[in-house]
């Protein structure tokens, strides 16, 4: 199990080029990124995102030796589940049912009973 305390995550490979978040997250700065590029430095080796939700000036920037860090478990989950095991990620997230019921109930369930995968699924 996760701890609730943020801790970052150093993502050591990053491709080159602009990425997209991977979710929707309230608070997302995707529609800002085009005024937070033009307000920052030209130059800085370091990034480090402390509120991290879906990321977008994060998979923006594409940098290496960038840190992440979320107050959130599951938040922190899913990127560790997507960092170290994606196809099963994916794999789980389409074998979840998808009606308005189904949704309430495996969002209900607890997350310290699940495997990482599987609640890294519910965010996906």
């Amino acid at each position: 199990m996760l701890s609730t305390e943020a801790k970052p995550q150093l993502f050591s490979e990053v491709l080159p080029g602009p990425r997209r978040p991977l979710l929707k997250w309230a608070g997302g700065k995707s529609q800002l990124l085009d005024v937070l590029h033009k307000a920052m430095p030209r130059s800085f080796s370091r990034y480090a995102e402390v509120f991290f939700g879906g990321g977008a000036l994060f998979w923006s920037l594409a940098r290496l030796g960038s840190f992440i860090a979320d107050s959130n478990p599951d938040l922190l989950n899913f990127y560790q589940v997507v960092r170290d095991t994606p196809d099963d990620l994916l794999a789980a997230a389409a074998r979840l049912p998808i009606t308005k019921d189904d949704y309430y109930r495996i969002r209900s369930l607890p997350a310290d009973l699940l495997l990482p995968v599987d609640r890294a699924a519910r965010l996906a």
